[in-house]
């Protein structure tokens, strides 16, 4: 089912989704002022309606069209559940990465097994990459608050 018209989509309505300002271009300058690659501005683009159903993600009818599960040039590591990627010529950080499962599951049906296995190798992994050349931390999630 890759074919989205068969897919009934409509604007999501709750009371969260009615205070949204769709169509708008919210502010940006919070996310801009302060970041280490010191951005002068950030432009968003208007922002949509949200819609529902959501239309199936990449590999979620058919896992074999899943891009993150599948083979790829860029994986430098791999065991049974998990895989590391890296090598991609984007950004101006010293290394870029990207940790992923090598099979299609979800957080919430995922093993325990597979689970315990993340921590682990997310330490391994923040000890190389601080073994490179002018890096001194790894994150692997940032969020910025105000």
């Amino acid at each position: 089912m890759s074919d989205d018209a068969t897919i009934d989509q409509h604007p999501a309505d709750s009371a969260f989704h009615r205070r949204l300002p769709i169509g708008e271009a919210l502010d940006a300058s919070a996310v801009a002022e302060g970041l280490p690659w010191a951005f002068e501005t950030i432009t968003m683009r208007p922002l949509e309606p949200m819609l529902v159903p959501e239309k199936p993600r990449g590999g979620e009818l058919d896992p074999a069209e899943c891009g993150p599960c599948a083979p790829s040039e860029f994986t430098i590591w791999h065991d049974e559940h998990w895989q590391v990627r890296a090598g991609w010529e984007i950004g101006g950080l010293p290394f870029i990465g990207a940790i992923a499962p090598r099979e299609h599951w979800l957080l919430e049906n995922a093993s325990v097994e597979v689970l315990a296995a993340l921590g682990p190798l997310m330490q391994r992994v923040s000890q190389a990459v601080k073994s490179v050349p002018g890096v001194a931390r790894c994150h692997f999630g940032r969020w910025i608050t105000p």
